[in-house]
């Protein structure tokens, strides 16, 4: 017998929201090319600092970056991309008497209009979510570090009303796994755990996260990935969101 859910609450990036980085500028670094937010990072640099080597640069942003993957993963709390781009420009140890704090806030905005650009709601995830609404009580529990960027997105592609609430990591200052933002969205539902049922794609973060809260977690796994025997097994296992018509049982 399926369980009788009153709140959805979902993650939003490649779940919600997919990706298409074909709209990101292709960029070659170290002999290769991707896309990347890099050459648009470059033009900002040298528009400020134009006796900058960008190859420090991108030294420090990768340094950076990986120190706050190992931060983040230890103490699970969020760094803003300010914060990010604050850290690597204050690495290069810059001496002028340019602020680097507005530089800072520069490159997020430049980098965060890339993501904005390339992230989109799909039509049927629209459609989806409109019937939905109707029924559950909806929520996004997001880790992203400029909260304002994440909103816009679901505002843009027209959705952003139909969740109960968004929290989005960078605002609440706690990143799942953290059991202190499920807290904060459980509360929000003013349901019972068991009567919530969470959506998203990270093992770590929506798994984990959901499962050790007491929640069921419905896994999107678009690409058929396999679990290893430690990780708790996720309620439902779906493709997309689509497939929660059926699992719900939604006549659409």
């Amino acid at each position: 017998m399926k369980k009788k859910y009153t709140s959805l609450l979902f993650d939003l990036f490649n779940t919600v929201a997919l990706w298409d980085t074909n709209k990101i500028p292709i960029y070659r670094i170290g002999g290769k090319e991707k896309h990347s937010t890099l050459g648009e990072l470059k033009l900002v640099l040298s528009d400020h600092l134009p006796g900058l080597n960008f190859d420090d640069f991108h030294d420090a942003f990768d340094a950076v970056n990986r120190e706050l993957t190992k931060e983040k993963s230890t103490n699970r709390k969020e760094v803003s991309s300010r914060q990010r781009f604050l850290r690597v420009l204050r690495k290069l140890d810059i001496q002028s008497d340019l602020s680097i704090s507005n530089l800072a806030n520069d490159l997020s905005q430049t980098h965060m209009e890339l993501l904005i650009g390339s992230a989109f709601v799909p039509e049927e995830h629209r459609n989806l979510i409109t019937t939905l609404k109707s029924k559950y009580k909806l929520g996004i529990v997001s880790n992203f570090d400029h909260a304002r960027s994440a909103k816009s997105i679901l505002a843009r592609d027209g959705v952003a009303s139909y969740f109960h609430q968004i929290i989005i990591s960078e605002e609440f200052g706690w990143r799942k796994p953290d059991s202190r933002i499920f807290d904060l969205a459980v509360q929000g539902t003013k349901d019972n755990k068991e009567n919530i049922l969470f959506i998203g794609d990270s093992i770590a973060d929506d798994i984990i996260g959901a499962s050790e809260f007491g929640l069921d977690v419905a896994w999107v796994n678009p690409k058929g990935q396999s679990l290893n025997p430690d990780i708790p097994k996720p309620t439902y296992e779906i493709k997309s969101i689509i497939e929660l018509k059926d699992l719900l049982s939604l006549k659409v």
